[in-house]
């Protein structure tokens, strides 16, 4: 199966198809990551960071499971072509392909 990604702007009706990008693990001797907090999410214990990543010219607010390294959510504080942009990714519930379709519909003009 190979991961995509879609950008869908519904007022436009414009859709972009890109490929799904890896979500890095991060060790703590990273450069750069510092560890903020933990918290209870549930059951789920998770350890939230800040990594500062200035050669990109942007910094990352990452919120992590404490026992499966898997990523539950990032906010990036970041500088693209000299415009500030704040972008939220979030992930949970991850199966391996669209398990029931009535969930995520792709719009007809991405098709």
């Amino acid at each position: 199966m190979k991961d995509a990604t879609y950008l869908i702007d519904s007022i436009n009706k414009v859709c972009t198809k890109g490929d799904g990008f890896p979500v890095t693990r991060f060790c703590t001797d990273t450069p750069g990551l510092n560890y903020i907090d933990s918290w209870t999410m549930g059951t789920q214990m998770t350890d939230t960071y800040v990594y500062d990543e200035p050669s990109a010219n942007r910094k990352l607010i990452i919120t992590m499971f404490r026992d499966s390294f898997t990523q539950a959510a990032a906010v990036v504080d970041q500088t693209f072509q000299g415009v500030r942009q704040q972008v939220s990714v979030l992930y949970g519930n991850q199966t391996m392909g669209i398990q029931d379709p009535t969930i995520f519909m792709i719009p007809s003009f991405c098709k």
